[in-house]
């Protein structure tokens, strides 16, 4: 499992266990007891699953083992310039600080959860008790609980994580994601000059992308601790990142690969898929309902370039979350 996956993953679990804690009443200090608890038997089963052996034959091996050859000049002066635009962006978010009206319900959520013990208790504008459908959709996509659990955990101020320390990781998994993603467009398992123009042409967008509020490069440089920044600037990446794993995987079918072999990389592919469709429940309802959009035109794709509809059925599969999250919000909120 990747990075990206086990981050993916604990979005997930998050997402699975603090939804239902809410609708039940239940406290903070309970909700991260049972998340370190299943993060536990999460991280358990993993350090299993490397224990097994893998399976595959010699030449499945030996393709993997190849990874990578020397990258051209320009190629490494690619990649100084990209480490030195992050390293740039990393100190606009530490050292400079953005003010955001938003702010006055987003991050006041989770003073109130980490203040009290309670969610979605007390209006974060008045402190007066309120009702789950005061909370509206951010009762579905709870983000604003994680950052309270977690500076309970560690004893932080939601606001001094949000602002100080949050930026620094999801900027860096936005740039581990883009990189992926670039490699996959042009590099392959190496890392190619294309890998890294690419790589280099998301920074100058996310730079130079002030032009309005809305854009991904606004979000994650300016509020990357709200559940939108998270959606258009690291999951709608992410989605495009395992849906042309699939393509590829059925090019590789029709070419090199073998039947089985094809077969586990669109198993690891479509997990992603999964673990990215509930990642977004958790950041934003607004991504639990516009990514079964972009998911169903995907499948759509596949299943036009391919003439096959079981891997397209499949993949929308990813969207039945979204589809519980929006029958709840209908009936009970």
């Amino acid at each position: 499992m990747t990075a990206a996956n086990f981050i993916l993953s604990l979005f997930c679990i998050f997402e699975i266990i603090c939804v239902p804690a809410i609708f039940l009443h239940a406290g903070l200090l309970g909700l991260i007891a049972l998340f370190l608890l299943l993060l536990a038997v999460f991280v358990f089963v993993l350090w299993k699953m490397k224990r097994l052996p893998r399976q595959g034959n010699g030449k499945e091996q030996k393709r993997e083992g190849v990874t990578g050859k020397k990258i051209s000049a320009l190629g490494e002066k690619l990649r100084v310039l990209c480490i030195l635009s992050i390293l740039f962006q990393l100190a606009l978010v530490v050292f400079y600080r953005h003010t955001d009206d938003d702010d006055a319900w987003y991050l006041g959520l989770a003073v109130s959860a980490y203040e009290t013990g309670e969610m979605f208790a007390y209006s974060p504008y008045t402190g007066d008790a309120m009702e789950l459908s005061d909370g509206g959709d951010y009762v579905l996509s709870p983000l604003p609980i994680l950052w309270a659990a977690l500076g309970k955990l560690f004893h932080i101020h939601p606001t001094i994580l949000a602002h100080a320390i949050v930026p620094v990781f999801m900027l860096l998994w936005a740039y581990y994601v883009y990189w992926l993603l670039g490699k996959r467009l042009f590099g392959g398992k190496n890392e190619s000059a294309g890998a890294y123009a690419f790589w280099l042409f998301m920074n100058v967008l996310n730079l130079f992308g002030f032009y309005s509020t809305r854009t991904s490069g606004t979000f994650l440089l300016f509020r990357s601790w709200q559940g939108k920044a998270v959606f258009c600037a690291i999951l709608v990446p992410c989605l495009f990142y395992y849906f042309l794993g699939l393509l590829k995987s059925q090019s590789q079918r029709e070419r090199e690969l073998t039947e089985n072999e094809a077969l586990i990389n669109e198993k690891q592919e479509l997990s992603g898929i999964y673990l990215t469709m509930g990642a977004g429940c958790l950041a934003s309802f607004s991504a639990a309902s516009l990514m079964p959009l972009l998911l169903f035109a995907m499948a759509l794709t596949y299943a036009i370039a391919t003439r096959s509809v079981k891997i397209p059925l499949k993949m929308c599969g990813a969207a039945i979350p979204n589809v519980i999250l929006a029958g709840i919000y209908v009936l009970f909120l």
